[in-house]
């Protein structure tokens, strides 16, 4: 191979690495913040390369408010124990977001709190340490679930 062959090689890909880490980068959202917002689902997308929700909620003015929550992919997700019929429209939830910087009611999905208590978790976009214990919480029983699913001893259990 030519030296410009390896030349033309590394400059494509160190092109193509951009748009690969723009399309990853959680800019749109305001990492250093995490706001509840609670409400009623309306649609739910179990879907590649992003899964959604959306949800409507009710603002301190009394006006509907429709939020669209952006969540990981089906893979990452089934490994936190999502799978296509863990939401359902009409299921009332709590969740943990990064919201959007334009203010748009929008967000990067941390945690969903179901009415029954159960948490579903999605912590890898963005780093989350604002949310503490909850944060710790679903960490402890995504370990639990992969022992479970493995068959290994918790001090083998990949934590991410």
């Amino acid at each position: 191979m030519s030296l410009k062959s390896i030349s033309l090689s590394c400059v494509c890909a160190l092109a193509l690495s951009g748009s690969a880490w723009a399309h990853h980068s959680p800019a749109n959202y305001d990492v250093g913040k995490v706001i509840q917002v609670t409400g009623t689902v309306t649609e739910y997308h179990f879907s590649n390369p992003h899964s959604w929700i959306y949800m409507t909620s009710i603002g301190e003015d009394g006006e509907p408010q429709a939020w669209s929550l952006e969540s990981g992919s089906t893979g990452q997700l089934v490994r936190h124990g999502w799978d296509i019929d863990s939401l359902k429209p009409g299921d009332q939830i709590s969740v943990y977001i990064k919201p959007l910087r334009s203010g748009a009611y929008g967000g990067l999905l941390g945690v969903i709190v179901r009415s029954d208590g159960t948490n579903l978790c999605d912590l890898e976009g963005a780093p989350w340490p604002q949310l503490g214990t909850v944060a710790l919480a679903c960490k402890a029983s995504q370990a639990l679930r992969r022992i479970a699913l493995y068959g290994i001893n918790s001090s083998e259990v990949p934590c991410t």
